[in-house]
């Protein structure tokens, strides 16, 4: 006979998670570099822009070659964020601003307002998926258009006959740099901006590596928040055996992109531990992922999503749990978690 053991009734994920996306959106989108991996490849450098030719240039037929590669901060160098673009790019024309608080235009005119109001950037979703404006002193606005309608997005695109947007993101599918410019911007003075040869079709697939573009070690990816149980003594002296775990939750989606809820388990012997957390397979580096669970009834405060244990819980009389909640890539969104129900036998 299998029973239910009730191990812990929380409600996290609503203030603790949420605290600490905030905190993490705050340092990487508005000040600093999203995530360790972005700090890490910046260690030695000034700009998260390949520093290799061909891999920083954009082209419009008017001006020319577009240079997104600069390694000196009193330059502006252009730094690719999960929420805006910072620096300057410079072309024939003078340099292009992409951020009003990167310093303002060439001539050190800062367009920044001082009402407290937004000013103008190129904005990133989090996804990779630019939008707003950038600004040169000789040609003006420059419109990254994007289907951002969040964040101070363009009122109208310039141009609006044809669909166009940039996007920033690893060409071969990888949750991993380097990733790469792609699509159009638009200029009501020179027209079409590229970022890729690609695209523009001045190249072929097999050929992509050596012609133009402009690459980054920015990648768009998730955020992960992590809580540990309490220890569980189950009171069963031989030892038991542990069949699933339940969560009730809200906030978890059904794609690789969405906030999702990861799940780890760890037994013992003894209340003091050791405590090994591991997933399927009984491995330390993976996590088992819920499942929404269609047949369980509908509860108040979210729907119930199911695990199902592998045959490697045994004989151990005490256990805990390592929750890790995802946010969806743009960081904007965590999964809820209210309760969590341990089955186990003896």
């Amino acid at each position: 006979m299998k029973l239910s053991k009730k191990a812990k009734t929380f409600i996290y994920g609503l203030a603790s998670l949420t605290a600490l996306v905030l905190i993490f959106w705050i340092w990487s989108g508005e000040f600093g570099l999203e995530t360790e991996k972005a700090k890490a490849a910046l260690s030695a450098n000034y700009t998260n822009i390949a520093s290799t030719s061909p891999n920083y240039w954009a082209w419009n037929d008017m001006i020319g070659w577009i240079d997104f590669y600069r390694n000196d901060p009193s330059t502006g160098p252009v730094i690719v964020q999960s929420r805006q673009l910072q620096g300057y790019a410079s072309s024939s024309v003078g340099d292009i601003s992409l951020n009003c608080n990167s310093g303002g235009n060439s001539s050190g005119v800062n367009y920044c307002p001082t009402d407290g109001t937004a000013g103008y950037k190129v904005k990133n979703n989090g996804e990779g998926d630019l939008s707003g404006w950038a600004w040169n002193d000789l040609i003006g606005w420059i419109s990254f258009c994007g289907t951002d309608v969040l964040l101070n997005a363009t009122s109208g695109c310039p141009y609006t006959g044809v669909t166009y947007r940039v996007l920033v993101y690893n060409r071969f599918g990888a949750e991993a740099p380097p990733s790469d410019f792609s699509g159009w911007a638009w200029n009501d003075i020179v027209g079409w901006i590229s970022f890729d040869c690609l695209t523009a079709l001045n190249c072929d697939s097999e050929f992509y590596e050596t012609g133009y573009k402009v690459r980054t070690s920015w990648f768009a990816t998730s955020t992960y928040g992590d809580v540990y149980s309490s220890v569980f003594d189950t009171g069963v002296v031989g030892g038991a055996k542990f069949n699933s775990v339940n969560f009730i939750a809200t906030g978890v989606g059904t794609t690789s992109t969405a906030p999702g809820i990861l799940f780890q388990l760890a037994i013992s012997t003894s209340s003091a531990g050791p405590w090994n957390f591991v997933g399927s397979g009984g491995s330390t580096s993976t996590f088992y992922t819920a499942a929404y669970d269609q047949s369980s009834p509908l509860r108040i405060r979210g729907s119930n999503y199911f695990v199902s244990f592998d045959n490697n819980y045994n004989n151990a009389r005490y256990f805990r749990y390592r929750i890790r909640l995802k946010s969806n890539k743009p960081q904007t969104a965590s999964p809820v978690v209210y309760d969590v129900v341990v089955n186990w036998s003896p």
